[in-house]
């Protein structure tokens, strides 16, 4: 049974009105309750900018080896290239594919 403050979170996303602190509120709070250290590759789709996924994966994914982004907004996929570049997540392997999900082939073996 989720607690109090999930249920919480949970109600101030579906309002969709302060999307941002909620995200931010929602991973202060994992940031305490769940140990996503074994975590070494990360798959993200459909991700803008990812602005919120390097975020989540800089706070909750101290082991992170490997980032792959699907997004087909060519904006997006130019500004998640240059925060890559910019060393947004240091020391794991980036790689963003500009398609939509259902287009995309897969990761490369």
């Amino acid at each position: 049974m989720a607690d109090a403050s999930y249920c919480r979170l949970l109600a101030e996303y579906r309002k969709r009105d302060n999307f941002a602190e909620v995200f931010r509120a929602a991973v202060d709070y994992a940031a305490g309750q769940v140990d996503l250290s074994y975590v070494g590759s990360c798959l993200a789709v459909g991700t803008g900018s990812g602005q919120r996924e390097i975020e989540f994966a800089r706070r909750l994914l101290p082991n992170l080896k490997s980032f792959i982004a699907v997004e087909p907004d060519p904006e997006s996929v130019n500004a998640l290239r240059t925060s890559f570049e910019d060393g947004q997540l240091p020391g794991v392997d980036t790689s963003v594919v500009q398609t939509s999900i259902e287009c995309w082939s897969g990761v490369s073996q």
